[in-house]
């Protein structure tokens, strides 16, 4: 199983401390895994994670339901490790992880992490990040220059601009991704709009391409509802 995984097969755990990490059951199992059996752990902690305090975890026993519970005990993972995994996780340093940092800082924070997962020990992620570029070049990571498209380049010069609601971390993740993938498969920069300012409104028209990311809260958004009859036309 996969926490076998963990514990057999695995160096290094990164753990992405976001708003509900701690109370998935198949994280919780990894996350406990981990820890137990000695794996080191990287934390980085988002802007919406909340550290846990006593009351959460006094009420940890009743974030899973009974056969969740007895899942993970029949794969060797019991309340009380995970609790006790989970203090022992907060005692360790964090690198601190901004969802809505611009592109570049985005890259040096990964190759920091990068650092401490070929270093093997946990290290100051600023020193990890002074060295970024040079160690990215060393490893022979192509990394694709990304941007967001105020700012950025010239409206006749974007070719796809990714366009979505990014009032939510998660989603401006996900679109952050995406943008990355693009780049690289067509080896020429996509364009991220983080705003509907006339500027971003602009350059969405000019692009040849307009990926729309449909998500969960997109469809209530008024500010895209409002902005989207103005960019999309029957020629894109």
């Amino acid at each position: 199983n996969v926490f076998d995984v963990v514990k057999v097969d695995t160096k290094i755990i990164v753990v992405l401390l976001t708003d509900q990490i701690l109370t998935r059951m198949w994280c919780a199992g990894e996350i406990t895994s981990g820890v137990c059996n000695g794996v080191t752990a990287v934390n980085v902690e988002t802007s919406v994670f909340k550290r846990p305090d006593e009351e959460f975890y006094d009420q940890l026993d009743q974030v899973w339901s009974p056969s969740q519970l007895a899942t993970l005990l029949d794969l060797g993972i019991s309340l009380q490790c995970i609790t006790d995994s989970y203090r022992k996780l907060m005692l360790q340093p964090c690198i601190h992880f901004d969802h809505f940092a611009p592109p570049a800082d985005h890259r040096r924070l990964v190759a920091g992490i990068v650092s401490q997962c070929r270093d093997g020990r946990l290290a100051s992620a600023s020193a990890k990040a002074n060295r970024a570029g040079a160690n990215m070049a060393k490893w022979g990571m192509k990394v694709v220059p990304l941007g967001i498209a105020t700012g950025v380049a010239e409206a006749e010069e974007i070719r796809v601009v990714l366009w979505g609601s990014i009032h939510h971390p998660e989603v401006i993740m996900a679109c952050r991704v995406l943008q990355a993938l693009l780049s690289t498969r067509l080896e020429q920069e996509a364009h991220l709009c983080l705003t509907s300012g006339p500027t971003d409104l602009a350059r969405a028209r000019a692009a040849k391409v307009i990926v729309l990311v449909l998500t969960r809260e997109i469809l209530s958004d008024g500010e895209f509802a409002a902005a989207l009859p103005t960019v999309i036309s029957p020629e894109m």
